[in-house]
């Protein structure tokens, strides 16, 4: 079976998380058209992109292929992740999850062909967080992979 981890997707959005219950960012974003398409498209190119592409390759395609799996098999599960995340938008923008999978994945299609009963859904927000601290600590030359003997603090802890 092939695990799909819903936080990956959620981490898609990590830049706006939260932002609907932030005065500042709501108002930043309150003027954005929801179904405004190249409004909706700009903020995904200015925001979500580079922090897709400042993740790890494992968690990039982690977070593909939830979202592939989401956008074929349970379209109806993202309205209710949109919702839970407090996105900063007036309201949902109808189409957004496509908007990002054609911000980071250009035409390729991603509708998937497998059996859906070949996938589970393995829920694990640890994940995404360790892969980022992962990735991170690669690009400064940590290591990451090795952590320290027992009560020693990893390198920049106290």
């Amino acid at each position: 079976m092939t695990a799909i981890n819903p936080a990956f997707v959620e981490d898609l959005v990590g830049p706006l998380i939260g932002g609907g219950d932030i005065d500042e960012e709501f108002h930043e974003f309150s003027t954005v058209d929801p179904d405004d398409e190249q409004q909706v498209r700009d903020v995904i190119r200015r925001l979500l992109v580079p922090y897709f592409y400042d993740t790890s390759p494992e968690g990039q395609r982690a977070a593909k292929l939830g979202l592939a799996w989401y956008l074929t098999f349970r379209p109806d599960r993202l309205s209710p992740m949109y919702d839970r995340l407090m996105l900063p938008f007036r309201e949902e923008p109808v189409h957004l999850w496509e908007w990002i999978w054609r911000e980071l994945f250009g035409d390729e299609d991603y509708h998937l062909k497998d059996d859906p009963a070949s996938f589970e859904i393995k829920d694990d927000p640890h994940t995404v967080m360790i892969t980022r601290a992962r990735h991170h600590g690669r690009a400064l030359g940590n290591e990451w992979d090795n952590p320290p003997p027992p009560g020693q603090p990893y390198l920049g802890e106290s």
